[in-house]
């Protein structure tokens, strides 16, 4: 039988409701009894949709044998042809990445491997603001310029039909390898269209990254070429690693096998960029994780497309000189440090225009200011949309067109919502969670008031209230060493696959102090009914938690891990919220 969602009725601290994600208590204990593992982590397994012996065990042990053929990429037979007919002709090729990691480590790894066998390349990345997103005609020109014969795009062109168009006229070949939607199912006139979102054929995963196309498309020419695939993963896996989770994709399938191996394949990188970038960041137990991709070498490699030029970081990916990296690095360090520092800010300054016009009380939040970077204001959008609960619409106002990002929360859909104000806009691009738009100077107040009656008509009241999804019911007995050392098997996380989340009932509070640090966090002491302990972190809670006292009753939702120091091995939970119990 399965289990109904449980809805818990207290109000938490951050005002969030949370619902417990409902499993098969029969196909869990057959995963437990056939895989000899833990009630706990069969009961995840079933909740992320592993539901047979075999399944779960290709989840829990990736292997590189379980990547799909490349053969069946769409077009693979039409772009081998291209590519390799310039090689043996000596032609050159016009690659042509994008300015975030993705579109960087596509063109990387394009690059690197198309040189490696041989090819001549001219490698390209956009300035975002002076070509913007996907291919500027400029860019075309300089292929010409260059004497290019092949026009080859990575994580762009899908809807580049006029940019393609100039360069057939220039009498240039075009592959296209892409991983985003078709807009009404249109498709560029190529010679080659690689994209998993196209009809007409039997590639059985469509959730790569535009780095996992290249890679897949370039392990396929490997194998044509009799290059020792094996040999060609250690080579590539690192980059591949780093577009898909920086392009935030979903960690199952293919994505799953390319992050688990390439998150190794970065620590043991040889390639002097790579190895640069390392010292400047820490890692955790050791180990580079999607969360060290995802906070830490991402933001260094995506801060100078943001506010200054993505040519330094395709440099620094393809370099082979250990002092030009070293070089490199330390701008894209100092050009991070500046992200941050704006970013800081411009989150500050929204915030306080968002409460002084009372902003928080309508259903959509629509602010801007001619003061702000167009290449921060997503990041300012996502905070606040996860600050306010809210879907948050941020503009950078030039002197005639305001160009703006928006964030979102469940159940408002971007890209539909600009299409239903298009009148109002000049551009606008995107999907659910994430999304583009501008629109002249004198819309933007009728922008506004359409989006947030648009957001009011669809966003019922139940919708704006803040809802954790649980993954499990557990206890501190349950959440032993031996079950968490086997939790580390569901790694690496990320979007798709994410950390579980837990419920445990019935708690006292021992001690909670704040870290004499770093006050604004909190560590204390939580036992159970049966008198097991466990340590408690609460990162940025302490002014939430002001009003618990020792000996509270409580119900907690953690994450669980281990905390391993000096050898030593011990249950850790992080709490993200809490309610006290009657």
């Amino acid at each position: 039988m399965e289990r109904i969602p449980h809805l818990i009725s207290e109000r938490s601290i951050f005002n969030s409701e949370w619902d417990l994600t409902p499993f098969d208590e029969n196909v869990a204990a057959v995963l437990q009894t056939e895989l000899g593992i833990s009630g706990l982590v069969s009961r995840l397994l079933v909740q992320r949709g592993y539901r047979t012996p075999e399944s779960a065990e290709r989840f829990l042990n990736p292997r590189l044998e379980d990547l799909h053929d490349p053969r069946l990429l769409p077009d693979f037979a039409p772009a081998l042809k291209e590519i390799l007919s310039a090689k043996e002709e000596g032609r050159k090729i016009f690659i042509h990445g994008d300015y975030d990691v993705d579109g960087i480590t596509s063109a990387a790894l394009f690059s690197r491997f198309l040189r490696r066998i041989g090819c001549e390349v001219i490698t390209h990345v956009p300035h975002r603001i002076r070509e913007g997103y996907g291919i500027n005609m400029s860019a075309v020109e300089k292929a010409k310029e260059e004497g290019a014969s092949v026009f080859l795009t990575c994580d762009c062109g899908s809807g580049a039909t006029q940019q393609i168009q100039r360069a057939r006229e220039y009498g240039m070949r075009i592959v296209v390898t892409d991983h985003h939607e078709l807009h009404d199912g249109d498709m560029p006139d190529t010679d080659a269209f690689v994209n998993l979102h196209r009809s007409g054929h039997d590639y059985p995963f469509d959730g790569l990254s535009g780095v996992g196309v290249v890679f897949k498309l370039c392990a396929g020419i490997a194998q044509e070429l009799k290059i020792d695939v094996a040999q060609y993963y250690r080579a590539y896996l690192d980059l591949a690693a780093l577009g898909t989770v920086a392009d935030v994709m979903s960690l199952v399938d293919e994505n799953r096998i390319i992050t688990a191996f390439g998150c190794n394949r970065i620590q043991e990188s040889r390639k002097p960029g790579i190895k640069a970038l390392m010292q400047h960041i820490s890692i955790r137990d050791g180990q580079v994780t999607p969360r060290t991709i995802g906070y830490q070498l991402g933001p260094r490699l995506n801060a100078a497309g943001r506010i200054d030029d993505a040519v330094l970081p395709l440099r620094l990916l393809l370099s082979e000189d250990d002092a030009e990296s070293a070089a490199i690095a330390g701008q894209l360090e100092a050009i991070n440090t500046d992200r941050r520092e704006q970013q800081d800010r411009i989150i500050e300054e929204a915030r306080e225009k968002v409460l002084a016009e009372g902003l928080d009380q309508e259903t959509a939040i629509v602010v801007g200011s001619s003061e702000w970077h167009p290449g921060i204001i997503g990041l300012v959008a996502g905070r606040l949309a996860e600050s306010f609960y809210r879907p948050a619409f941020v503009m950078t106002y030039g002197d005639s067109v305001a160009k703006g990002s928006a964030r979102t929360i469940p159940g408002y859909h971007l890209a539909d919502a600009l299409k239903r104000v298009t009148a109002l806009l000049e551009t606008h691009g995107g999907h659910e969670a994430a999304a583009g738009f501008s629109t002249k100077i004198e819309n933007v107040e009728a922008f506004r008031l359409a989006l947030q009656e648009d957001a009011a008509s669809v966003l019922t009241p139940d919708l704006l209230v803040r809802r954790r999804r649980i993954d499990a019911e557990t206890t501190i007995e349950e959440c032993s060493l031996d079950t968490l050392h086997e939790l580390e098997q569901l790694a690496p996380f990320g979007t798709g696959n994410q950390e579980p989340t837990f419920l445990a009932r019935n708690l006292t509070l021992e001690s909670l102090n704040p870290m004499p640090s770093k006050p604004q966090h909190v560590k204390g002491t939580l036992r159970s009914p049966g008198g097991a302990s466990v340590e408690a972190l609460g990162f940025n809670m302490a002014e939430a938690l002001e009003g618990l006292r020792q000996g509270d009753r409580v119900s907690v939702v953690f994450e669980a891990s281990i905390n391993r120091w000096n050898g030593r091995e011990r249950p850790q939970w992080v709490i993200s919220d809490l309610a006290r119990e009657s």
